[in-house]
Formats: structure tokens, C-alpha cells, sequence
């Protein structure tokens, strides 16, 4: 008895049948969803768009620098270039709680800044009947979940928020 003429034969059909799934479309995406990251700032749970950022980091370290702007965190290197990073629960007008360290950076589209934030949840994607306007949130929307309801961020309004109390062109970021 020859054990290797079974493995071979074995391996032959695992081989097949792995090709085979790349011979397949691709599946259709799912139309009119809203895909969205869930993220805790601050001890807060929220949700962010994904088609308002340009990339998702780790964090890594950051250099402290003074600022007249209280919710920069630091510069951070990403991809050879110099970022300043601003705390997402400050660009909110969000208690801070225990100031944790920065765990990820959503890189704003254009991508010459980062809002920091300290844990990533995961990322859904939903029909946009779940996103309901709220005037009286900060973030303006909340998102029905099965988890719960959380606020949803525009950070391009807080983004532009910031260029207007520290007097910046908005192409400057």
C-alpha cells in the first residue's frame, strides 16, 4: 500500500477545486449600503463612514508638538510622509475621558491628516434607512445596529470646523 498515491490524488482535487473558485465572478456588491467602521473613542461608541476616509492605520508613534489647536495628539510618520493627527473625540466636541493612547488613524481624504481614535471594532455595511437623522447629536446622524444605536461622525464638518477656528484654507489639509 502506497500512502503517497492517496495524498496526491487528494491534493489534485484540493488543487481543483481551488482554481475553480477563481474561474468564478466575482460576487455582486451590495448595493446602496452605507459601509461604515465602528470605533471607540474616548470611551464613546461611534461609527465613521468609510467614504469619508482615505486610508486606515495602526498607530505608531507620535511626536508631541505645541499647538494653538487643543485636539492636535501629534505628528505621525506614515508612508514617508509627516501627518498631524488629531483626536477624533476632540474634533467632536467629546468628552475625553482617560486620554488612552491612539490606537488607529483614519487618514482624511486628500490625505494630509489623520483623526486618531483608540479601538477599532469592525465594519459594517448598512441600508441607508438605518441612518437616521439627529439634530440634537453632535455627529448630526445616528446608525441602528443590532448592538445598539450610535452616533455616525462626519469628520469632513469636523474637519472644516477646525479650519475655521484655527483660520485655514481649506486646501491647506
Amino acid at each position: 500500500m502506497n500512502p503517497t498515491r492517496g495524498g496526491a490524488g487528494q491534493a489534485a482535487a484540493l488543487r481543483q477545486a481551488f482554481d475553480a473558485g477563481f474561474a468564478l465572478p466575482p460576487p455582486e456588491p451590495a448595493t446602496g449600503g452605507v459601509a461604515l467602521l465602528l470605533l471607540q473613542a474616548g470611551g464613546t461608541a461611534l461609527a465613521l463612514p468609510c467614504a469619508q476616509i482615505a486610508g486606515l492605520h495602526r498607530a505608531g508613534r507620535m511626536a508631541a508638538l505645541p499647538s494653538r489647536a487643543p485636539e492636535l495628539a501629534g505628528l505621525a510618520g506614515l508612508r514617508g510622509r509627516l501627518l498631524p493627527v488629531f483626536r477624533l473625540t476632540a474634533l467632536l466636541g467629546l468628552p475625553d475621558g482617560e486620554p488612552a493612547a491612539l490606537g488607529w488613524l483614519a487618514l482624511a481624504r486628500g490625505g494630509r491628516l489623520a483623526a486618531g481614535f483608540e479601538r477599532l471594532e469592525g465594519q459594517v455595511t448598512v441600508a441607508p434607512a438605518h441612518i437616521i437623522t439627529a439634530p440634537g447629536e453632535a455627529a448630526g446622524a445616528v446608525v441602528r445596529l443590532p448592538q445598539g444605536v450610535r452616533p455616525v461622525v462626519d469628520l469632513d464638518a469636523a474637519l472644516a470646523g477646525l479650519r475655521r477656528r484655527l483660520g485655514i484654507v481649506a486646501s491647506q489639509t
